[in-house]
């Protein structure tokens, strides 16, 4: 979990450890700072440390997330069954049990599922309440929408959405009050959800003992946000003591990483995204199936436009909160720069699969055309599930090229996520019994797991760049043998300082980085010269050089393995290449993989270069 994902799915997850028969080990002050020293993040060290078993309590914490998702999938039958009948429940229920993206966010301890079943619900409460004011009714609203707001930060758009639905529902009217009662009484319902959802987050949070210090915390004290109009909202409420601390920790922290987002898309590279970054991630990540299911839904509702609700027509009014939802929150994701994965979509999936059963009743020209359609969109969802078992996360469909040619239209959490370790493991045990077992293996890992625990070590394997990268520098030689890359990676979006496609500038880097090598190189041959060179230059000078050259090298690498195909893939998102002496040197020493031009970075030219950590 990263600090600023809320903490109700945290808790969710980690209650099953409480019943371990041998509690989880927590790491010591001590071991937190050791590992702070060498970059290992908290997650990291609570899983794969003290003798704590790592499986089981990643399987229980996964368990506790497909909970939820059987629960969201409960709501979305019920609710399309209710709007459009029982097969269009099955169709909406259908659609979201095989679909890949939610089959691999159901399956992880992230906050994804969490935030898609609590929007759902608080969208359809609120409206319930703005329906049916009362004292339950309140509190059936506030629940969800305190646990949202303590979810996921983009639970905050619920704020926006309830404003809205109020201003529909008082476009309606009511028979018997003054618009102006009715607004009052309304408004005085949400302030009494709004009251509920604020407690919740305090219990969640820990209660009044969270409340926030009145001193000024380090982490506020940012210069580069100083002037950011949500910097100062969230001081104000620190201030006041209104929100818990770490609640607050948890937005400012959003604020702060949300300035600069790298971002991947078509095999360009941005830091403010694409508006159309989330159309083109729904359109390559749903199956054909269900996007046919959407398209017919579309025409059958144009059928059906002149029918009332009671006559067969489409129940619009009901279907409103799922609308408002749809739109809000797709309004907010194209403007914004969080172009980081598929899964921010998840929390619309309900609403759309939800809308997407109105296809059961569009009307064909023959039963039997009907019947064919209908098993398309039943069976053909159930078929690309299984064709891409076990590897959810990395479907793409046709219109992507399939899973094998995803990584070349997105990348990060949309494809691969770190989760092939298991296989490469498996790799590596059956490469140690083939003729292959002496070729030396180089790796790269787009995670932050502990490669030990999966037996990737040195010697046995040699650790390129990584992700998290907690390799002590130290200059190395790149040789012939099997190159295991995850595509992320391979993308080069976070190759520290080297983000993005090869260009002059890095070429240029890259030259003097080859040239400052071969001084070291020279001067290893003797302890006295190498003394010398670190006594005149300073010994952190050159750890900075050979950390610059291994990651421009990895960088260059990367630019001429893109060129070609992988030899074998271990799961989609995780590529082998075998190369020889030959490759290598192509791609180190011959002429540029690729060069491509200097503003190839979108958006770049916005930040000053202090804020960014990789060249132009």
């Amino acid at each position: 979990y990263s600090v600023i994902n809320l903490r109700f799915s945290q808790i969710w997850a980690a209650l099953p450890l409480l019943a371990f028969e041998r509690p989880p080990v927590f790491p010591s002050n001590e071991q937190q700072a050791e590992a702070t020293n060498q970059g290992i993040n908290y997650g990291r060290l609570f899983l794969f440390a003290n003798g704590n078993d790592t499986e089981s309590m990643l399987f229980a914490a996964r368990a506790m997330i497909i909970a939820l998702g059987v629960g969201l999938g409960l709501v979305i039958f019920l609710v399309s069954r209710r709007l459009h009948g029982d097969l269009a429940g099955l169709l909406s229920l259908t659609l979201f049990c095989f679909s890949p993206l939610v089959i691999a966010n159901s399956a992880v301890a992230t906050t994804e599922i969490a935030t898609a079943l609590f929007f759902t619900l608080s969208v359809l409460a609120l409206w319930h309440l703005l329906r049916r004011p009362g004292a339950v009714s309140i509190v059936l609203a506030g629940l969800p929408v305190g646990l949202l707001a303590a979810t996921k930060i983009s639970g905050l758009l619920i704020a926006p959405i309830a404003l809205i639905l109020l201003a529909l529902r008082l476009r309606e009217g009511s028979p018997s009050l003054s618009r102006l009662r009715l607004g009052g009484r309304l408004l005085f319902a949400l302030l009494g959800a709004a009251l509920v959802a604020w407690l919740v987050v305090w219990c969640v949070y820990g209660g009044p003992a969270a409340a926030s210090s009145p001193e000024r915390g380090p982490w506020q004290a940012h210069e580069h946000y100083a002037d950011s109009t949500a910097i100062a909202v969230i001081e104000q409420l620190r201030v006041a003591r209104i929100l818990p601390h770490s609640y607050l920790y948890d937005l400012h922290q959003f604020v702060q990483s949300g300035s600069i987002r790298r971002a991947y898309l078509l095999g360009e590279y941005s830091l403010n995204g694409w508006w159309y970054f989330f159309p083109v991630a729904w359109l390559v990540k749903n199956p054909l199936p269900c996007l046919l299911a959407c398209v017919a839904a579309v025409a059958a509702a144009w059928q059906l436009r002149r029918r009332s609700p009671e006559d067969g027509g489409v129940c619009w009014n009901e279907l409103t909160p799922l609308v408002v939802l749809l739109v809000v929150y797709l309004g907010v994701s194209v403007t914004g720069n969080l172009n980081i994965g598929a899964r921010h979509l998840l929390p619309i999936y309900p609403a759309m699969l939800i809308f997407a059963g109105l296809a059961v009743r569009l009307t064909l020209a023959s039963p039997r055309l009907r019947a064919a359609f209908l098993a398309v969109l039943f069976g053909g969802s159930a078929l690309e599930a299984a064709l891409i078992h076990p590897q959810p996360i990395a479907y793409f469909n046709l219109l992507a090229g399939g899973p094998a040619n995803g990584h070349r239209v997105l990348s990060d959490s949309s494809g691969d996520w770190g989760e092939s370790l298991p296989a490469v493991q498996r790799w590596l045990e059956r490469r140690a019994q083939s003729p292959a077992a002496a070729e030396p293996v180089f790796f790269s890992y787009f995670g932050c797991a502990d490669l030990a625990h999966y037996g990737i070590a040195e010697p046995k394997v040699v650790l390129l760049p990584q992700f998290y990268d907690t390799r002590a520098i130290r200059p190395y030689l790149l040789a012939p043998g099997a190159y295991v890359i995850s595509t992320t990676m391979l993308n080069c979006i976070y190759n520290g300082h080297f983000m993005g496609p090869w260009r002059a500038s890095y070429e240029a880097l890259y030259q003097t980085s080859l040239s400052d090598m071969a001084r070291l190189r020279a001067a290893m041959r003797s302890q006295q010269t190498l003394d010398a060179l670190m006594a005149a230059e300073g010994t952190d000078t050159w750890l900075n050089r050979v950390s610059q050259f291994d990651y421009l090298r990895f960088s260059r690498l990367c630019a001429y393995l893109r060129q070609r195909e992988p030899d074998e893939r271990i799961t989609y998102g995780m590529h082998v290449y075998h190369l020889t002496l030959e490759d290598l040197d192509a791609a180190l020493n011959g002429p540029p993989p690729e060069l491509r031009p200097a503003n190839a970075i979108k958006h770049a030219d916005r930040y000053p270069d202090e804020a960014l950590d990789f060249v132009r």
